[in-house]
């Protein structure tokens, strides 16, 4: 049988899980629900159920290794709940189980085997940025959470918008064009609705709505841009913050990754702006590369494969 390993990247809108073999060509894909803790409570168990469902469907057919996983949210759960996590994934499998930050799985899918060290940007529901340097030293800005603190985000994006409306509709008994729309998405009647969407529903459900922010912005829509370079500046300084404290030379890579920023070039453009203005010299990898290869790759480095 050939020798293969499952990959996982456990995020804050789904959990995506891959078969992979030895030279890295995924020979199956599988979706579970989401796996951050950040998002929803039953995080753990949605990824213990996704990687249970693919380890069966594969178990006959491959010489499985291990299980790479990318947690999001990783430090919002106890000890005690991720070693259960583990311990059960092993119990299931008899497998090795590597339980990593989703940030780092990201990384290496970046790093790959041609670089030693880096920084990726991960801008989906949430936003994190995680950087690696060729010392082994690693270090995160960001992540904290919406209950915290957090910019840069689908999340972030569509409260920024509902903060700007609110405070412009108390001060000028007038909706923004872009908030009407906001509205209009959801299903709501007025602006007063928005009490209701905001705390009756989970942050996967409101960060879906950031498309708007991304079209309006290409749009033109001032408010929308003011969004984008509001959240261009936040990742901007998470970056800027990485590159001091690990010492990060002009060779070292930067990647984005995450369905906000994939999706929005304008977003990409102003956070590279910022860094040229602040003088930031890194290797920048154009285009987006699906975070789960990170988990193939950190196997690599871990001679699981």
């Amino acid at each position: 049988m050939k020798k293969a390993m499952i990959g996982v990247d456990a995020g804050g809108s789904s959990t995506k899980l891959a078969l992979f073999l030895e030279d890295g060509t995924i020979v199956k894909k599988l979706k579970a629900k989401a796996g951050s803790s950040a998002s929803v409570k039953s995080a753990l168990e949605n990824v213990e159920e996704g990687v249970y469902k693919l380890y069966e469907e594969v178990k006959n057919e491959y010489d499985l290794k291990a299980i790479v996983i990318g947690l999001s949210g990783l430090k919002a759960n106890s000890k005690e709940s991720l070693e259960k996590l583990v311990s059960n994934l092993k119990a299931k499998t008899n497998l090795d189980v590597l339980l990593n930050p989703d940030t780092l799985i990201a990384l290496y899918s970046h790093l790959k085997d041609e670089y030693e060290e880096g920084i990726v940007v991960i801008s989906g529901t949430g936003h994190a940025s995680f950087g690696l340097n060729k010392n082994g030293k690693s270090m995160m800005i960001g992540g904290w959470g919406y209950m915290i603190y957090e910019i840069g985000s689908a999340f972030s994006a569509v409260q920024d918008l509902i903060i700007k409306s609110v405070r412009h509709y108390e001060e000028e008994g007038k909706v923004y064009p872009l908030a009407q729309s906001l509205i209009k998405a959801i299903g709501l009647s007025t602006i007063d609705d928005l009490r209701v969407f905001m705390y009756h529903n989970d942050k996967k459900e409101i960060a879906s709505y950031a498309y708007l922010i991304t079209d309006g912005a290409k749009a033109g829509d001032r408010i929308a841009l003011e969004i984008l370079d509001d959240a261009s500046k936040g990742i901007a300084r998470s970056i800027k913050l990485l590159v001091k404290h690990l010492e990060l030379k002009e060779t070292a890579v930067l990647g984005f990754t995450g369905e906000y920023i994939k999706n929005s070039k304008i977003l990409q453009e102003l956070v590279l702006e910022k860094l040229q203005k602040e003088k930031i010299k890194l290797k920048y990898l154009e285009g987006s590369i699906d975070p789960i290869y990170g988990a193939y790759y950190l196997a690599r480095k871990k001679g699981k494969i």
